[in-house]
């Protein structure tokens, strides 16, 4: 949250646009995100399966209130995933620059090794529950590796 703090308070207006069309332009998967790591966050870093129910299943009502009492922290998750792009972008550009193609998924390297696929899955199956049919899922119905090979 310092984080963002920072940013929101020295920006320029060209950078505070700039943020505001990226959240614009990423949310179909920007705010589930960043409702999924507030969530995790709230609850301790459980997985999702076992958050109470009315979180589990997205009621809209709850999660909407959650949101309001955390507007803050929503919004630094929000500017983390902004910030990573723009380093990300700046050293894929100096990589191609220079004769090296970069392509693929990032992994999240600020958790353990064996959270990082889990992690992402349950993310994703969370947010859309019919993303379910492309992972392998555990009893309880949360996220394993993927079915599809990625």
């Amino acid at each position: 949250e310092t984080l963002y703090r920072s940013f929101a308070g020295n920006a320029s207006a060209e950078q505070s646009r700039a943020f505001a069309s990226f959240v614009r332009r990423e949310r179909h998967w920007l705010l589930p995100h960043g409702l999924f790591e507030l969530c995790s966050a709230r609850f301790d870093g459980l997985p999702w399966w076992s958050w109470p129910d009315e979180f589990r299943e997205r009621r809209p009502q709850v999660l909407l209130e959650f949101l309001a009492e955390d507007r803050e922290h929503f919004r630094a998750v929000l500017c983390e995933q902004y910030l990573f792009e723009l380093e990300w972008s700046a050293l894929k550009r100096y990589a191609n620059d220079r004769g090296v193609a970069m392509f693929g998924v990032v992994i999240d390297f600020t958790r353990s090794s064996a959270e990082k696929s889990g992690v992402v899955a349950e993310a994703a199956v969370h947010a859309d529950p019919l993303k379910g049919q492309f992972y392998l899922l555990k009893a309880g119905g949360h996220a394993g590796r993927p079915s599809c090979g990625i």
